[in-house]
């Protein structure tokens, strides 16, 4: 079908032609009951009812399909030039060697603040959230720390992650002292912090309250499975701000999930295997933060995750490596 008949059926009948064809594009655990309603405060909710998995959605699927042994994840900074790459079998999510899975169980729906350069990490950490059932807000590694703290007072987070530095191509930011002021500023500081070590900068570490990153890794027994709850599709995913107005929005599973299988599937089509390179950053847009932490994985193709600052000139590049 053509673009103008897909807009037209889409408008006419989202409900029932085109939105409940599409949702049938991703794996649902249990039936959906409504397509579209609307709630006591007249917002419109999609999917309500039944149950799925966005972390599930990105890398179980492809594993129990037969793609385990296929590139996920591939790194390739342009400041501190390591390249790295992790298969959909591999990743560190699915099981209980990711750090995040090994630090202190939060409830469900509990909030999680990202704080990350452009690193593997920044990525990997938000699939245990979506995992588990809590919600993560990614936050751009490098903001100062009154934004910091106004966007943790907002999410109120349980936990916050970041790293002892991020890379320019001139100079090493130090994050840790960046989140240490933010705190002191925020009125609703997390109960914890977990620190990635790097080895640009060591980080000053709060007893009681700092956690190392390798601490939290299982060493001598094996790995073991870190199962995916079943989530609402309305239950939220991920929590984003503007990096000027500080607005947020929340995403909710359901309608996020189809959304990116769908919008993924029809503009650029690519196909299983297709490699797709991610140059925006994940902590300030929701399109970077879409289209490179789920929308490229939920479509079981190759991910990306390279240095942002190479689309700018070396003299407008902030810290993201």
């Amino acid at each position: 079908m053509r673009y103008r008949g897909v807009h037209e059926l889409s408008v006419s009948n989202p409900r029932f032609f085109f939105w409940r064809q599409k949702m049938n594009l991703i794996k649902w655990f249990e039936e959906r009951r409504e397509i579209l309603t609307r709630d006591s405060n007249g917002l419109y909710r999609w999917f309500q009812g039944g149950a799925l998995n966005t972390c599930y959605l990105a890398l179980d699927y492809h594993v129990d399909h037969g793609r385990g042994r296929q590139i996920a994840l591939y790194y390739d900074s342009a400041s501190a030039h390591p390249q790295r790459s992790y298969t959909y079998r591999a990743a560190p999510t699915r099981s209980r060697s990711s750090p995040v899975c090994c630090a202190p169980r939060r409830g469900e729906g509990d909030r999680v603040i990202i704080y990350m350069p452009m690193v593997p990490e920044a990525v990997i950490l938000c699939w245990p959230r979506a995992r588990l059932g809590a919600v993560h807000s990614v936050v751009f590694g490098g903001f100062a720390p009154h934004e910091l703290a106004v966007r943790i007072d907002d999410a109120r987070p349980k936990l916050l992650v970041t790293a002892s530095c991020g890379l320019e191509f001139t100079r090493v930011v130090e994050y840790k002292p960046l989140v240490d002021a933010a705190l002191e500023e925020a009125q609703f500081p997390p109960e914890k912090v977990i620190v990635f070590p790097r080895p640009h900068a060591q980080a000053t570490m709060i007893e009681g309250r700092d956690l190392d990153w390798h601490d939290l890794m299982p060493t001598r027994s094996p790995p073991t499975a870190c199962p995916a709850v079943h989530r609402s599709p309305l239950h939220p995913l991920h929590q984003r701000h503007h990096p000027a107005s500080r607005r947020g929005v929340v995403r909710d599973n359901g309608s996020h999930a189809m959304a990116l299988k769908y919008t993924m599937k029809t503009v650029p089509t690519p196909r299983t295997r297709a490699r797709c390179s991610g140059r925006r950053r994940t902590g300030l847009e929701v399109v970077g933060h879409s289209y490179i932490v789920y929308g490229p994985l939920i479509n079981g193709c190759d991910g990306a995750v390279p240095r942002a600052s190479r689309c700018v000139r070396p003299t407008r590049a902030r810290s993201g490596a």
